[in-house]
């Protein structure tokens, strides 16, 4: 499948699902709101608890006049407006916020704000994978042909995506601990130092660029093959990124031109990037799902042309009889299990299977057997009940 034809294949299913998919990331843009606002309202309200208020000032950093003088002593360099700034790091928020300098005062609003931080974090973690795992099921419907409801999202493998996400954090806390550990110990030798930075950051580039199209397709994969386990699934990723590299690799192209032409237009007029980046948002999701689902099911055996079509219906047994014997349902043929097996009976070319036993026509009669088979009715026999008079007289011989 060229490239051409599956981006054509990420529009047309991104277009079936699109009324869900931006409804739901309609959802999750103003829960992020949300939750942000919470944090930041959470940090001012904890600010004047965790910092007396005799540390700050009674005058405002813009106007002419002295500091208020700082708790336990006076500031160094007593400045006025104009003068020199004693927070060098800070510039002028440090100079207005002169407990700064005090670790005591400090201390606690730092440890408040490590918490609201870590929470921050942590609900942003759950709520995007959540909101990732139930995309993937909605892309999953609109790629079978059908058209996904609001009502189709689901939160299978959200575990999944969070599991893969703590490894890509510990992935990149173990790449900065490398790298502090390795600057500690050439500090002193500057050219060692210059050398080992080179080295490690070339490197990395290269391990990230050969690595990019796996980090960027792997939680698709472990999405769509959740019947393993999720270290199982994590190695057949990576071999199903070494199989489709190429492939792999016209995603990400894709996504880089998506990216510069949203830099252009952040060039141009920056209102407008933003809303179209909010609008290109749930598509650039979708990429990754449909790259992976396509390759999926190219591996299966299917045929580009039934991309996108509705599923075919379970075939079933037939009412023959043979064993392995499948016939798919349709329309244009009739369903034997709802019609009742009737015969025809005017068809003689068919008669019931009976055991291979001599008609009583047949049998000879002797004397011993003449009274106990009196003759029957005649006006009672049926065609086939009829004695046969050629081979039996009516009176036997002796």
């Amino acid at each position: 499948m060229r490239w051409s034809e599956r981006l054509k294949l990420t529009w047309q299913t991104f277009l079936r699902g699109a009324p869900a998919l931006y409804l739901w990331f309609l959802i999750y843009v103003l829960l992020m709101a949300v939750v942000i606002v919470i944090f930041v309202f959470s940090l001012f309200h904890q600010a004047p608890t965790a910092i007396p208020s005799s540390a700050f000032l009674h005058r405002a950093p813009m106007f002419p006049g002295p500091y208020a003088p700082f708790p336990g002593g006076s500031l160094h360099g007593n400045f006025t407006y104009g003068g020199p700034m004693p927070f060098g790091p800070f510039g002028p928020f440090g100079a207005g916020l002169p407990f700064l300098q005090d670790p005591a005062l400090v201390r606690p609003f730092l440890g408040r704000l490590a918490w609201s931080l870590l929470g921050l974090i942590i609900i942003s973690l759950f709520t995007s994978a959540g909101f990732t795992a139930g995309t993937y099921q909605l892309t999953h419907k609109a790629f079978k042909g059908e058209r996904p409801s609001f009502r189709d999202f689901r939160l299978r493998g959200t575990w999944r995506i969070l599991g893969w996400n703590i490894l890509l954090f510990l992935a990149q806390l173990i790449v900065a601990a490398i790298a502090v550990l390795g600057a500690l110990l050439f500090h002193r030798i500057k050219i060692l130092l210059a050398l080992f930075l080179v080295v490690y950051l070339i490197a990395l580039a290269a391990l990230v660029i050969y690595l990019i199209p796996w980090l960027g397709t792997a939680k698709v994969y472990l999405l769509a093959r959740r019947e393993h386990s999720f270290w199982h699934t994590l190695r057949e990723s990576f071999t199903f990124f070494r199989r489709h590299m190429a492939a792999l690799w016209g995603y990400i192209g894709t996504a880089l031109l998506i990216l510069v032409v949203l830099l252009v237009l952040n060039r141009i007029l920056p209102l407008l990037d933003v809303l179209v980046s909010l609008a290109i948002t749930p598509f650039n999701m979708v990429l990754p799902m449909i790259w992976v689902l396509s390759l999926l099911k190219e591996e299966a055996g299917g045929s580009p042309a039934d991309y996108g079509a509705p599923a075919a219906q379970a075939p079933v047994l037939s009412r023959s009889g043979e064993p392995g014997r499948l016939v798919s349902e349709s329309t244009s043929t009739p369903n034997t299990l709802d019609t009742p097996n009737t015969q025809d009976v005017s068809d003689t070319s068919h008669t019931p299977d009976t055991p291979d036993t001599p008609a009583t026509s047949d049998i000879p009669e002797t004397p011993g057997t003449a009274n106990q088979n009196p003759p029957r009715n005649p006006s009672t026999l049926n065609a086939t009940d009829m004695p046969n008079t050629s081979s039996n007289p009516d009176t036997p011989t002796p």
